[in-house]
């Protein structure tokens, strides 16, 4: 159990690992990880949606616009401008772990998730970059940009 917030679902790191190795499926692959009550009625971090083949940057703002606060891991992919501009190879991909939280949620929920950011960071280190975004402006190629080191 971690010391603040709310513990990860038994599977979460072992889908994350799995994420990592199976970027090559889909365009801009992502997860959504929520705060859920496991069989138990005990509130666990857990993998409640993952990108499918035909989904890309696009369905995964359409299913932000649907929650108030999400966590979700996604592998960003520069655009051809930013990759010529910054001489970075195609196919070169950025892992990040993000906490989307608009700023009309309700402050419990954000609170709740808040309390939890620690434990998902250390679940998610290999991914390395982490991204707070409060409306889509926070996720834009820019905002993306400047939370990438060497980029």
């Amino acid at each position: 159990m971690p010391q603040s917030g709310t513990a990860l679902d038994e599977n979460v790191k072992e889908e994350i690992r799995a994420f990592k190795m199976d970027q090559s499926k889909v365009k801009v692959p992502w997860m959504l990880l929520e705060i859920v009550q496991n069989d138990d009625r005990i509130d666990v971090v857990k993998v409640t949606k993952k990108a499918g083949p035909s989904d890309n940057l696009e369905t995964l703002r359409e299913e932000l616009k649907q929650r108030e606060v999400v966590y979700f891991v996604l592998d960003y992919e520069p655009s051809e401008e930013k990759r010529a501009k910054h001489n970075i190879p195609k196919g070169k991909t950025y892992p990040l772990t993000c906490f989307w939280s608009m700023e009309t949620a309700n402050i419990k929920l954000k609170m709740k998730y808040s309390s939890t950011v620690g434990t998902l960071k250390s679940a998610t280190s290999t991914l390395k970059t982490y991204l707070e975004a409060h409306d889509f402006d926070d996720l834009s190629e820019e905002a993306i940009g400047d939370k990438i080191k060497n980029f």
